[in-house]
């Protein structure tokens, strides 16, 4: 074990380090403190023995210096000082030592100590090796099942992630449909982190979200006086957006008399301010998306069907979170761990049963839906971990859950995507037969016969499997 001494008077420092060396350990000493901090920084030590009075910088000076570096985690700091009365030791340990020794001291009652500190550095060290460990292990984990802000390794996010990839290498417009709470914006940001306009700027406006009367100001611009209000010059969103991407969430929602300069601006790539005639070039991607099916829109005249065939050139389905149950326990996960580092409290999991709950019910609000879930049930979480208990009112067993709504079906087929699927039922099990059984299990708190239910499977046929696959 490497040892630092800082003693500043001679005879005694020659002392401790013969005996020190004579127990084996390697000690480089020095007389001052400013000298060892040099020495520190340079090498951490994981034992610093350091007498109180020094020249240059004092032994809790020295303590509070190193207790800054991240190294100085690792290290134990032992003080040796001649003021043994309480307020003085107090402020030694305040100062961020480990330990002090009272001079005089016996020389074995020193090696005693030394030996504490050693012992105390190992399992600094084994600690510190074990969280980065964690942290390598937790790190590698996530790589291979995060894409940017997304989370899931299900197969629907795969394609949806290689679709992203492949469309941000196109610089043309972009349409993103999925229902509320997928995750439409993170696709946004995700294409534009991923092309050749990263660097610029990334700008999100919500088409539902504004009144008629402002929505050609903020998209376009307006000059001084236009308007009643219009007290200055003011750029658009799309101005602002200049070298980088414009993500506008609820196309569908855009006034029908603004979709006809919204066309042009796409067309030619310059935009006419509110109450100007001057023609301003811009250079923006434009990202769309919507939870409406936009050819219905069209068929009941409330959207250009030539903006439609514009703004989808490229198309992204994200699948609803029924569809890619797989992810749940990853997603918990993920929220869990965010809300822990907001608040220090210790919820790690959530349990057998909460989870089977989250893993059949049906969410219609989707990761969205799921996240809200999770909060609510941290907040209410006892003793280390979510149960069922805590989960929200409407995931009780006998809790009315609103079906997903029925989407229409798509007029197209995005790349590196399955055809869309049907809504699915509240509980879906894997095709993967044990595993159906155990997900039907946890859904149905462990009664084998609601699960011989919900697998649509006779009780002998669902004992039978359960030989079959050893389930307990």
């Amino acid at each position: 074990m490497r040892i630092l001494l800082v003693e500043d008077d001679p005879s005694f420092r020659d002392l401790l380090v013969s005996i020190l060396v004579s127990e084996d350990y390697q000690v480089t000493a020095c007389a001052d403190g400013a000298k060892a901090w040099d020495i520190y920084r340079r090498d951490p030590f994981p034992i610093v023995v350091t007498d109180w009075m020094l020249p240059k910088m004092d032994g809790l000076e020295l303590t509070r210096h190193l207790r800054k570096l991240p190294e100085g985690d690792a290290t134990v700091v032992v003080v040796i000082t001649a003021n043994n009365k309480i307020e003085n030791l107090r402020e030694v340990l305040a100062a961020g030592a480990d330990d002090y020794i009272s001079k005089p001291f016996d020389l074995e009652l020193f090696m005693i100590r030394m030996t504490i500190a050693c012992n105390q550095a190992e399992n600094l060290a084994k600690k510190q090796r074990a969280e980065k460990n964690l942290r390598d292990l937790r790190r590698e984990l996530e790589g291979r099942n995060r894409f940017h802000d997304f989370v899931g390794k299900s197969r629907p996010m795969q394609q949806v992630y290689q679709l992203i990839r492949d469309i941000a290498k196109l610089d043309t417009t972009v349409m993103i449909n999925g229902e509320t709470g997928t995750g439409k914006e993170l696709v946004a940001r995700a294409i534009h982190e991923e092309s050749s306009r990263s660097r610029g700027p990334f700008i999100t406006v919500n088409c539902g979200g504004i009144s008629e009367s402002l929505i050609a100001s903020m998209l376009f611009g307006h000059r001084k006086g236009s308007f009643t209000g219009a007290v200055a010059d003011q750029q658009g969103v799309f101005e602002s957006a200049n070298g980088g991407t414009l993500f506008l969430d609820e196309i569908g929602d855009l006034p029908l008399n603004l979709q006809t300069s919204f066309l042009r601006v796409l067309e030619s790539r310059t935009i006419t301010r509110v109450g100007e005639t001057q023609v301003r070039p811009v250079d923006v991607r434009v990202v769309a998306a919507t939870h409406h099916e936009l050819s219905h829109l069209v068929a009941q005249g409330r959207f250009r069907q030539d903006l439609m065939y514009r703004i989808r050139v490229a198309r992204v389905l994200l699948p609803p979170l029924r569809e890619r149950r797989e992810d749940i326990p990853l997603l918990v996960q993920h929220f869990l761990r965010s809300l822990r580092a907001q608040t220090g409290k210790d919820v790690e999991t959530a349990d057998e049963h909460s989870m089977g709950k989250m893993m059949g019910y049906a969410w219609p609000g989707n990761v969205r839906e799921l996240r809200n879930a999770v909060e609510f049930a941290f907040i209410r979480a006892r003793n280390g971990r979510i149960s069922q208990e805590d989960l929200p009112p409407e995931m009780a067993p006998n809790a009315y859950a609103p079906p997903p709504p029925a989407a229409a079906p798509p007029v197209y087929a995005p790349m590196h995507a399955a055809p869309p699927q049907p809504a699915a039922p509240r509980f879906q099990p894997s095709q993967d037969r044990a595993a159906a059984m155990r997900e039907a299990l946890a859904f149905c708190n462990g009664s084998h016969t609601d699960a011989a239910k919900h697998l649509g499977i006779s009780r002998a046929t669902y004992y039978r499997w359960l030989k079959k696959y050893g389930i307990q």
